[in-house]
C-alpha cells in the first residue's frame, strides 16, 4: 500500500501478523486433512475460504459491515454458479431421456407384442384342457352308470334279511309288509332330523353366540358396578344433587328404579333429595318410555307432600309418568290451602283417568271441579257410564245441586235417572237427607211440581213412590208424605187397602175391584166387594214377577189412567206392622213392579237387588241386554201379585 510516496506494509501491528500467520496456518491445515484439490473448483475448498472470510469479518470489527457485504455478494455468486450447474445437469438429463424414447418404446411394443402371443397360446391350452376334462367326465359317468347297472343285475342277498325269517324273506307279502315298515321308519327318521336335529355349523354359530352374550353380561355387569360404586360415594360423600344426576343419567336406566328412590328418601335436606333423584328423572326420561308405575306413584307422592305441583304437572303434560288408577286417585285425594292447587290435582287426576277408561272417577273429577255441564255432556256422550256410575259419583258427592242436575232432562235429552229411583236409592243408604231435600225443594215449588215428577216418572213405579211415602211419614215429613199420597191416589187403577183384611191375595192383571164407593152406591161389605175379584188362594204357586216384559227407553210411557194397576199402598195414619224394621224393600235388592205389603204383612224378601231386575232405564249396564219393549200390565199374565 502507497502512503504519501511510499509504500506502507499491509500489517502494521504484531497482532495482525499474528492473526494472518494463524489464518494460513488454518487454510494450509484443513487442505491437506480434506485432501484438497491445488487447481479447478472444488467445494471444500469453498467452504475452508468461507470460514476464514468470516474470522477475519470477526477480526476486523471496523471493516465488519463492507467485509460482510462483500462476502454476501461472493456468496451470492458461487450461489448462481451452482444453480446454473444444476440447471444445466437437469437439462442434460432431459435431453437423454428424450433421446432415448423411442428406444423405449420400441421396447415396449415388442414385449406387448411378445406377451399377447403368450396369452394366446395359454388360451388355446386351457380350451383343450377343459375339452379333455368334459370328455373324461362324460365317460366315467357311462362307466359308472353301466356297472350300476351290472351291480343291479347281477346283485343277490348275500344273506338274509334282518328282521326276517328265510320262509318269509322268499314271501313277497311279507316282504311287501317289511318294506312298508322300513319306509315308515325312514320317513320318522327324516322327520326327526328335520324337526330335532340341526346341523353342526348351526351349533359352532349358537356357540359363538353365547360366549358373545355372556362376554357383553360380563362387561355390562362391570360397568353397572362401577355406576352403582360411583352412586355410593356421592350419596356418601353428600353431593346428592350430583348422585341424583348420575342416577337419572345411568345407561339402560341402570339407577332408575324403586330402590335407588327409597334411598333418597331415607334423607332430609333444605332440598330433599328424593325430590332432586324425580327431578333429573323427569328430564332424562327418553320420550316414548315413561317411568314405570311404582316409580311414578312414590315419586308424584313426594312431589306432592313438598309442594312441588309443577313438578308433577310437567311430568304428566309431557308424558313422562305411566297413568294409572291408583296414581289418579292420589292426585284427587291430595288436599291444600290453596284451591288452585286442588283444582291443578283434580283436573291432572282427570287426565289421568281419561287415560285408563275410568268413566265414573272422570265424571267425579269434573263434579268436583265445578264443571257439572262438562261433567253432564260426559255422562250423555259416553255410552259406557251406567246407572250405578251415576250413584258412585253422588256418593262421593253428595250434593242436591248435582242430584237435580242428574235428574233433570238436558236439552231434549231424557234425564239421567228419575227422582223416585235415586230417592228409593237414597233412603236405603246413608244419604237419606239428601233425598229429603231434593223432594223438599221439589215440593217448594208447588203441586203441580211435585206432581209431574211423580206422574212423569218412568224408573220408579207407583208401589216404589208408595213406600218412599211411608219413609218420609216415618221420619215425620207428614206433608211431604200427605202430598205423594194424595198424587198416587188420584191415579185409576190404585186402591187403598183397609188393614183389616188379611188371608186373601189379588192378582194384579184382575179387573179393578176398589173398596171405595161412590155417594149415590149403597154400603156394601168390603170383603164380599173384595171376594169378587178373581184371587188365588195359598196353594197356588206364585208367578215370578221377574218374567214380565220391560218397556224400552224407546218406547212411549203408557198413560197411567188408562193403565188398569192394581197398586195398594199403606196409608199415612196406619202404623208400620214393625218399628224397627224398614217399611221400604232396598230399592236395589227388590224386584221390579212388586206390590208392596199391607202394614200387617211380613217383607218377602228385602236383600234382593234392583239394579239386577229389568227396570226402564236410560242407560244399561255394560253387561245387560237390552230388554223387550213394555207391554200393558192388564195384558201381562205374569204380573206381581199383593198380600192383602
Amino acid at each position: 500500500m502507497e502512503f504519501n510516496g511510499q509504500t506502507a506494509p499491509l500489517f502494521e501491528s504484531a497482532s495482525d501478523r499474528s492473526f494472518m500467520k494463524s489464518l494460513k496456518e488454518f487454510i494450509k491445515s484443513e487442505k491437506e486433512q480434506l485432501c484438497c484439490p491445488d487447481e479447478g473448483p472444488d467445494e471444500q475448498r469453498y467452504t475452508i475460504y468461507s470460514t476464514a472470510f468470516d474470522k477475519i469479518i470477526d477480526y476486523a470489527t471496523a471493516y465488519k459491515p463492507i467485509l460482510t457485504a462483500i462476502k454476501k455478494e461472493y456468496d451470492d455468486s458461487i450461489a448462481s454458479v451452482k444453480n446454473d450447474q444444476h440447471q444445466a445437469q437437469l437439462a442434460r438429463g432431459k435431453l437423454k431421456a428424450m433421446l432415448a424414447q423411442p428406444t423405449s418404446f420400441m421396447y415396449y411394443r415388442r414385449r406387448a407384442d411378445q406377451l399377447q402371443e403368450r396369452i394366446a397360446t395359454i388360451q388355446r391350452n386351457t380350451a383343450d384342457l377343459q375339452s379333455e376334462i368334459k370328455r373324461l367326465r362324460e365317460s366315467r359317468n357311462k362307466l359308472q352308470n353301466s356297472q350300476q347297472q351290472e351291480t343291479l343285475e347281477l346283485a343277490a342277498p348275500a344273506g338274509p334279511i334282518p328282521g326276517l325269517t328265510l320262509s318269509e324273506s322268499l314271501n313277497p307279502e311279507s316282504l311287501d309288509k317289511h318294506l312298508e315298515h322300513l319306509e315308515r321308519k325312514r320317513n320318522e327318521l327324516l322327520n326327526k332330523k328335520q324337526s330335532r336335529y340341526v346341523p353342526v355349523q348351526v351349533r359352532n354359530e349358537l356357540d359363538v353366540k353365547i360366549k358373545a352374550v355372556l362376554n357383553q353380561r360380563d362387561e355390562l355387569s362391570v360397568e353397572n358396578d362401577k355406576l352403582l360404586l360411583r352412586f355410593v360415594k356421592l350419596f356418601e360423600s353428600g353431593d346428592y344433587e350430583t348422585a341424583a344426576l348420575h342416577a337419572t343419567t345411568s345407561p339402560h336406566g341402570v339407577l332408575r328404579n324403586i330402590d335407588v328412590l327409597e334411598k333418597f328418601k331415607a334423607y332430609q335436606e333444605a332440598v330433599h333429595p328424593v325430590l332432586l333423584f324425580f327431578w333429573f328423572l323427569m328430564i332424562s326420561v327418553p320420550p316414548g318410555k315413561p317411568l314405570p308405575d311404582k316409580l311414578s306413584m312414590e315419586g308424584v307422592r313426594c312431589a306432592l307432600q313438598h309442594g312441588y305441583v309443577e313438578l308433577v304437572t310437567f311430568g304428566v303434560s309431557q308424558h313422562r309418568l305411566t297413568y294409572t288408577e291408583e296414581l289418579g286417585d292420589l292426585l284427587g285425594s291430595h288436599g291444600h290451602d290453596d284451591l288452585r292447587v286442588v283444582d291443578t290435582c283434580l283436573a291432572l287426576s282427570q287426565i289421568m283417568y281419561s287415560a285408563c277408561s275410568v268413566s265414573r272417577k272422570t265424571a267425579l273429577s269434573m263434579c268436583k271441579r265445578g264443571l257439572t255441564g262438562a261433567a253432564l255432556e260426559f255422562i250423555y256422550n259416553n255410552k259406557e257410564f251406567t246407572i250405578e256410575d251415576c250413584v258412585f259419583v253422588l256418593r262421593e258427592l253428595p250434593s242436591v245441586a248435582l242430584l237435580q242436575d242428574f235428574t233433570q232432562p238436558c236439552d231434549g235429552t231424557p234425564a239421567l235417572m228419575s227422582v223416585g229411583f235415586i230417592c228409593r236409592y237414597l233412603l236405603n243408604s246413608d244419604l237419606e237427607d239428601l233425598a229429603f231435600h231434593l223432594l223438599e225443594q221439589i215440593q217448594a215449588g208447588g203441586q203441580g211440581v211435585l206432581e209431574k215428577t211423580v206422574l212423569e216418572d218412568d224408573m220408579c213405579s207407583v208401589e216404589s213412590w208408595g213406600e218412599i211415602a211411608a219413609r218420609c211419614e216415618q221420619t215425620g215429613r207428614l206433608p211431604l208424605a200427605q202430598d205423594i199420597t194424595s198424587i198416587l191416589l188420584l191415579q185409576d187403577g190404585v186402591v187403598r187397602l183397609s188393614p183389616g183384611l188379611d188371608d186373601a191375595k189379588l192378582m194384579e192383571h184382575s179387573p179393578i175391584r176398589t173398596p171405595f164407593r161412590a155417594p149415590s152406591e149403597p154400603p156394601s161389605d168390603p170383603r164380599q166387594n173384595l171376594l169378587q175379584s178373581p184371587v188365588r188362594t195359598p196353594s197356588e204357586p206364585r208367578q215370578n214377577t221377574l218374567q214380565s216384559p220391560v218397556r224400552t227407553p224407546l218406547e212411549p210411557r203408557q198413560n197411567p189412567i188408562q193403565s188398569p194397576v192394581r197398586t195398594l199402598f199403606r196409608a199415612p195414619s196406619e202404623p208400620p206392622s214393625d218399628p224397627h224394621q224398614n217399611p221400604l224393600q232396598n230399592p236395589l235388592q227388590s224386584p221390579v213392579r212388586t206390590l208392596f205389603r199391607a202394614p200387617s204383612e211380613p217383607s218377602s224378601d228385602p236383600h234382593q237387588n234392583l239394579l239386577q231386575s229389568p227396570v226402564r232405564t236410560p242407560f244399561r249396564a255394560p253387561s245387560e241386554p237390552h230388554s223387550e219393549p213394555r207391554q200393558n200390565p192388564i195384558q201381562s199374565p205374569q204380573q206381581s201379585d199383593t198380600l192383602l
